[in-house]
């Protein structure tokens, strides 16, 4: 008896051992693989508010562009949304038969049903493991296009160059030289047999002034010229009355660094004031610590004359209130998305802000301050009331996704 109890004893082991083995694994190899995934499907009425804007022109007028954009793509490439993957005919026809359902003024209770079959709603998780934010959700900010004085030649009152791209400015994709290599863009410049980082913005400012560069035109200050690069695109008034569209050429490839951010980290602005006029009023009084600031933000801008502007990434005139700078590598462009912003629980700060948000937008730009999944960029127009509501416009919000039913985008 005591040799078959022993037996069993060893066979119980045995199975312990294995179960602990099996675990271990499961832990190890298969809870990874189940990392939470950054969308959840959501039923229509699941939205916190009117899918329509008050201006639904604005809105025809961007479904146009994305249409127009969608329609330079092959027909055979695709559209990646988290686990879907649609092709661009789909998006195109789905964006088509949206348009015409706003332009034939459709009731939206007929409205709200062709959207259902024809397309599916994700939401944007609040929370997410594997992405560094702070608290989780949509941050949402807000650009525009700025009005600049500007003078065609300089003077002492215009000594700030807008630069056209340089010369000695060089462009590399890494996936050109080895497909192994991350499909990356780099910009530099040669020295000597080795390519080294382009110049800084405080090199090119206070430094070493680019030679055999065009200079497209000249601005009253330094601070004027970190509005236009912050913005990507502007129009310059000339003292003759004329006015010019310019826009991002290229950049130097250096990273963005919110200058904001720093003055709140070194206690100089309070976070109320760290906006675009806050910033101009602290520059424009201490120029010698504005020029130490630009250390912090290496990234210079070059620009180009456009006949129409502001131009987005898709090569579209953007749409105030409507056009969203996203980051492509999660939300592809020309996308359909509906954006929420509820207004603060203190509205002192905002009076001539905007004050809430709820509306459908598309991804027709790129920023490059918008990375990861959690950040957004409202075009809020031209002028210097779009420039209130972008400067004071930075807020959490809600993203939701619209995908197309492939089975139901060829109905009209």
């Amino acid at each position: 008896m005591l040799g078959t109890g022993f037996r069993n004893s060893r066979y119980w082991i045995l199975i312990l051992a294995a179960s602990i083995a099996i675990l271990f694994w499961f832990i190890k190899f298969e809870l990874p693989s189940r990392k939470p995934t950054l969308f959840t499907e959501v039923r229509l009425q699941d939205l916190p508010g009117p899918l329509l804007p008050e201006r639904p022109e604005r809105l025809q007028q961007a479904l146009d562009r994305s249409i127009a954009f969608l329609a330079t793509r092959a027909d055979n490439e695709r559209m990646h949304f988290g686990k879907d993957t649609i092709p661009v005919p789909a998006m195109r026809q789905a964006l088509l038969r949206l348009k015409r359902c706003i332009g034939h003024g459709m009731a939206p209770g007929e409205l709200h049903e062709v959207i259902q079959k024809t397309f599916r709603i994700y939401r944007l998780n609040n929370h997410v493991e594997g992405f560094h934010v702070k608290r989780g959700s949509l941050l949402v900010t807000g650009y525009f296009e700025p009005e600049i004085k500007a003078s065609p030649r300089r003077t002492n009152h215009y000594p700030y160059p807008v630069y056209g791209i340089p010369a000695d400015l060089v462009r590399i994709n890494l996936r050109e030289f080895d497909d192994t290599l991350p499909d990356r863009v780099l910009w530099g410049r040669i020295n000597g047999h080795n390519m080294v980082p382009y110049y800084t913005r405080w090199e090119i400012d206070y430094r070493n002034p680019l030679k055999n560069t065009p200079v497209l035109a000249w601005l009253k200050s330094p601070v004027d010229g970190l509005l236009l690069h912050i913005q990507g695109s502007g129009i310059l008034e000339f003292p003759d009355g004329s006015k010019r569209f310019i826009h991002y050429a290229a950049s130097n490839g250096r990273p963005y660094h919110s200058m904001g951010r720093w003055l709140i980290d070194k206690g100089i602005l309070k976070p109320s004031d760290a906006h675009w006029p806050g910033i101009r009023r602290w520059a424009e009084r201490h120029p010698e610590q504005f020029q130490e600031a630009c250390r912090i933000n290496p990234r210079y801008i070059f620009f180009r004359w456009e006949e129409h502007g502001p131009v987005g990434k898709t090569g579209q005139v953007l749409v105030p209130m409507t056009s969203v700078a996203l980051d492509q590598g999660i939300y592809p462009l020309g996308g359909l998305y509906f954006l929420d912003i509820p207004a603060p629980a203190d509205t002192s700060d905002v009076q001539e802000g905007l004050q809430s948000f709820s509306g459908l937008v598309l991804s027709q730009d790129t920023g490059g301050a918008i990375k990861g999944p959690y950040r957004l960029d409202l075009y809020c127009g031209t002028g210097e009331k779009a420039g209130k509501i972008a400067s004071t416009l930075k807020r959490p919000g809600e993203l939701f996704v619209f995908v197309p039913r492939e089975s139901n985008t060829d109905k009209k």
